[in-house]
């Protein structure tokens, strides 16, 4: 079986597997964190990816 790479890039960088996993982690570390801070005096201001995305 071939392993399949995904490389993500742009004109100033290039994301492999490793950084792709890394920053999806960061992303639901945040949504957490987001989401628990609702109505306490460390909620976040209003971010609209964190609110169109609830999870189900």
């Amino acid at each position: 079986m071939e392993l399949i790479r995904l490389i993500f890039f742009n004109d100033f960088e290039s994301l492999n597997d490793h950084d792709i996993k890394k920053l999806s982690n960061q992303w639901w570390v945040y949504w957490v964190d987001y989401w628990k801070s609702k109505k306490t005096d460390h909620e976040y201001e209003y971010d609209p990816a964190c609110e169109v995305f609830l999870w189900i």
